[in-house]
């Protein structure tokens, strides 16, 4: 079978022996729910054993300490998927009738809670983010058309309105909004793709809505992630393969020196409040030519050197990694997530000719 590789379409129900031991498996069921997972996104943790998985093609509740359940919830593409704590919430931001955003609130369990139709409609080509009632402030949503950006309230009411739109320096022929991420009010993250001749950039801007001012976040201009997390943060991460084939005046990272590949930044300044560095291997002349794969859940960070399958666990908000250089885990692995009163990391993968399952490490 092919490898996990970007998006893929599996029906699985996880069975969860909670006394296996360090590695044990859990086996895919016959009688499942429809899961699609995205190898390379990010997961949204309710608790250290439950998160919620997005994909184009419907939104899975993931349960890993009873019986390992993926639950699917509502039907069909969420336009937005946020998940709260105390008490554990997943928020779904739809478009319902007459293509006007409906929020779908459900419980931990996956069990709905309500929905609220808001007088807002669904933009066409673009994206939606639901934020959470903060101080005296009621939810608000945001809505991206194109370069515009527009913050609406929860009756229907803009209140900030923004265009991100760069004009294109004479080194780029465009320059696109391909993603971006909103929490509060006034800080909003843009990934922005410069595109050249045979080449593209990718760089990301901390934008202060209130007094219109831009910080560009410092890194290499290769193809980043980001997400802004529940404290107001600004996580950003990159995976790179060396076996790919790219045009000399590509950007691309120095095989001899120490590469960041996670990067936290505060919203307020623009500076880095924890950034993680290390050197991957390069394999001149191999059918695997290295490089590395970082993927984030809740508030850890996974990283494998993809020439030596070794890979690394560590704190978003510090620099002493969790558990560093193990093994075990091949390439092509979905991070899960990381139970730290248990010391135990989770895993999705796919053996060669094997089903799809879920594997658990116990770390020391």
């Amino acid at each position: 079978m092919k490898k996990i590789n970007y998006i893929f379409i599996v029906l699985i129900l996880l069975a969860i022996n909670i006394g296996a031991g360090p590695g044990a498996s859990l086996a895919a069921s016959n009688h499942a729910a429809a899961a699609l997972l995205n190898d390379m996104g990010p997961f949204y943790p309710i608790d250290s054993t439950t998160s919620v998985a997005a994909s184009a093609k419907g939104v899975f509740l993931i349960d890993l300490s009873r019986d390992g359940a993926i639950k699917q919830l509502g039907q069909g593409q969420a336009l937005d998927v946020q998940t709260l704590t105390n008490p554990g919430k997943v928020i779904l931001l739809t478009a319902g009738t007459g293509n006007t955003l409906e929020k779908h609130v459900y419980n931990a369990d996956g069990q709905e809670l309500g929905t609220t139709r808001y007088p807002i409609h669904a933009p066409t080509g673009g994206k939606v983010k639901w934020a959470a009632p903060a101080a005296k402030v009621n939810e608000r949503i945001m809505v991206q058309e194109g370069n515009q950006f527009t913050l609406y309230s929860n009756t229907g009411k803009p209140v900030v309105k923004y265009d991100a739109e760069i004009k294109p320096k004479s080194s780029y022929e465009f320059v696109n909004i391909v993603d971006w991420d909103f929490s509060a009010y006034p800080y909003l993250a843009i990934k922005y793709e410069g595109q050249r001749i045979m080449a593209e950039d990718f760089f990301v801007h901390i934008v202060n809505l209130y007094s219109k001012s831009v910080t560009k976040a410092p890194m290499l201009e290769i193809d980043q992630q980001l997400q802004i997390n529940s404290l107001g943060q600004l996580h950003v991460w990159n995976s790179y393969s060396y076996e790919e084939i790219m045009p000399p005046n590509a950007t691309q990272p120095d095989p001899g020196a120490a590469q960041s590949f996670y990067s936290l930044f505060s919203l307020s300044t623009g500076k880095k409040l924890a950034d993680h560095q290390r050197v991957f291997t390069r394999v001149d002349g191999g059918a695997e030519l290295g490089g590395w794969n970082t993927q984030l859940a809740g508030d850890t960070v996974f990283v494998q050197d993809l020439a030596t399958e070794q890979w690394s666990l560590f704190p978003a908000n510090g620099q002493k990694a969790i558990a560093a250089d193990l093994t075990g885990v091949a390439k092509g692995a979905r991070f899960l997530g990381f139970d730290r009163t248990t010391g135990t990391v989770y895993f999705l993968t796919q053996a060669e000719g094997e089903e799809l399952q879920v594997s658990k490490v116990k770390i020391n």
